[in-house]
């Protein structure tokens, strides 16, 4: 990609996926879908659990129904967020390539825009398919631990060797075909074009510090979770207190 122009980007999907565990929800995913369908107008962002996540020992982790049901309770009243369990009808294990494949067959070729930190997004390249996602799908990376806008910056050259991240207004951005020569206003958010029909963007979110297996660890010491998830969660995890106990003992 020659370095002596800036290129026009794709346009930013209007979908997003934030994809994950959710063993189980919690605030912090709850933030940062909100705050990315904020930042960047989207129309739904759908939070996707993995059936059988690759990445981690089944044991331990609640049936892939319990969790969706958990998710939408904690999504209840906010009509941008959606529960998909597109995962829960393919082949495991839960990988992103097969979801967002499958995601693309049903949206009749619509590009989506995955949700992801910036840790996992630099290790890209070790998932399944991982160089050709940036092929078929958009990414929105937000600071996790260490990783923040230079492993951005790293991964974005090595998906597409000569790229240019550049800054962008958020909403102007949604237009078709921004040209970035023109995107001079100081704005949070980065963007690099991956193909003509995908972009990877950096979103400095502040960093929400609650962690699933903080919740599991509360819970099952009798400590309230109250703030760290939504009481409509709270209330459901009570009620299956049973299966949820014996099923997060492991972690214990």
């Amino acid at each position: 990609m020659d370095h002596d122009f800036m290129p026009r980007l794709p346009s930013i999907p209007r979908t997003g996926i934030l994809g994950g565990t959710f063993n189980p929800v919690h605030a912090a995913h709850l933030r940062l879908a909100c705050a990315a369908a904020d930042a960047l107008g989207l129309d739904r962002v759908e939070l996707t659990p993995g059936a059988v996540p690759p990445h981690k020992a089944a044991e331990g982790i609640l049936p892939f129904d319990l969790r969706c049901s958990l998710l939408e309770a904690a999504i209840a009243g906010e009509p941008r967020l959606a529960v998909s369990r597109l995962e829960g009808q393919l082949p495991p294990p839960s990988y992103t390539w097969n979801l967002i494949s499958a995601w693309k067959t049903a949206h009749e070729g619509e590009v989506p825009l995955f949700i992801v930190g910036a840790e996992d997004f630099n290790q890209l390249e070790s998932w399944k398919n991982g160089r050709e996602l940036a092929q078929i799908t958009s990414f929105l990376v937000v600071p996790r631990g260490s990783a923040d806008e230079h492993a951005f910056r790293d991964m974005t050259e090595r998906l597409c060797p000569g790229t240019r991240v550049c800054p962008v207004a958020p909403h102007d951005a949604l237009a078709e075909n921004i040209s970035t020569d023109d995107a001079d206003t100081p704005s949070p958010l980065l963007a690099a074009p991956l193909s003509d029909d995908t972009i990877a963007l950096y979103l400095p979110l502040p960093l929400l510090d609650i962690s699933a297996s903080a919740v599991r660890i509360h819970w099952m010491r009798n400590e309230s979770i109250r703030s760290l998830t939504p009481d409509s969660v709270i209330s459901l995890i009570d009620a299956h207190a049973g299966e949820i106990r014996k099923c997060w003992s492991v972690f214990c």
